[in-house]
């Protein structure tokens, strides 16, 4: 009886040692099954960063350039109570316009007063409307231009080119940016449709540029005041005014026409709207 409890005895002792050695295994199997399904994830996730990175390049060639004109802006003006109302709405089509203009590689460039600010640069400008932290002189409405930044907020992907005046072209070196990006096809939005817009697409035509400038993306002091500029930039410089939406689907269908090796012009049906 003595020898069989022993037996006994040894055989459990040998059962719970091969039962730690079992458990332990697991356990390590398990940790180096986590470790290289972590070590899978973060090769896959290097992956999608590397080919992220190499999508959001700024383009150094294009034929078609999305311009935001004066996006960056307190918007402090006297006559802006109409104005500051469609703000955000514009500013969220612009926004729209510019993703999709970015996925097709076509790259952004904000054209921005320097508002007399001559030691200024951009990124002083930018961050001077996005620390807004008082109302208006002459808005009802508090933070508007810090709102619009918000949404429209400049990258290290955009460029960018401070304008002394009302015209994107004068005396700046837009027009040498353009030749660069190979650019013939200009989308122009921003504010204000009856000023800065109206004078740079006056500009660019003279220039023999292409213009798009999509009806709902610009805006002026008052509704009146921008339905006269689109029909002057329609059918004196023989602009596509045509919504952001028809834009945005020809540039789509354009990303789909260079896919297939086939023709596709955005915004090459004229509006006459």
């Amino acid at each position: 009886m003595t020898k069989i409890a022993l037996n006994l005895s040894t055989w459990t002792s040998y059962n719970i040692i091969f039962r730690s050695l079992q458990n332990a295994w697991k356990r390590s199997f398990s940790t180096k099954e986590r470790q290289i399904s972590s070590e899978d994830e973060q090769s896959r996730s290097s992956q999608h960063s590397s080919v992220s990175a190499a999508k959001d390049i700024a383009p150094d060639k294009s034929s078609t350039a999305l311009i935001l004109i004066d996006v960056i802006n307190h918007l402090d003006f006297e006559g802006n109570e109409e104005l500051i109302k469609v703000i955000k709405p514009i500013g969220q089509r612009i926004a729209e316009l510019r993703q999709a203009a970015r996925i097709a590689n076509i790259p952004t460039i904000f054209v921005n007063d320097n508002f007399h600010k001559w030691k200024s640069d951009f990124r002083f400008v930018v961050e001077n409307v996005l620390k807004e932290n008082k109302p208006g002189k002459h808005g009802l409405l508090w933070f508007t231009g810090k709102i619009l930044a918000e949404l429209l907020r400049p990258d290290e992907n955009d460029y960018f080119v401070l304008k002394p005046k009302h015209s994107g072209f004068y005396c700046t070196p837009l027009e040498l940016l353009l030749d660069h990006l190979q650019a013939r096809t200009l989308i122009l939005t921003g504010f204000a449709g009856n000023i800065c817009v109206l004078f740079t697409a006056n500009d660019a035509y003279m220039r023999n540029y292409n213009l798009i400038v999509p009806r709902d993306c610009i805006g002026s002091n008052t509704p009146a005041e921008n339905d006269v500029s689109l029909e002057q930039i329609n059918k004196l410089l023989k602009a596509d005014i045509r919504p952001s939406a028809d834009i945005i689907k020809d540039i789509k269908n354009s990303m789909f026409n260079e896919c297939n090796n086939s023709e596709h012009s955005i915004g090459k049906s004229k509006s006459k709207q």
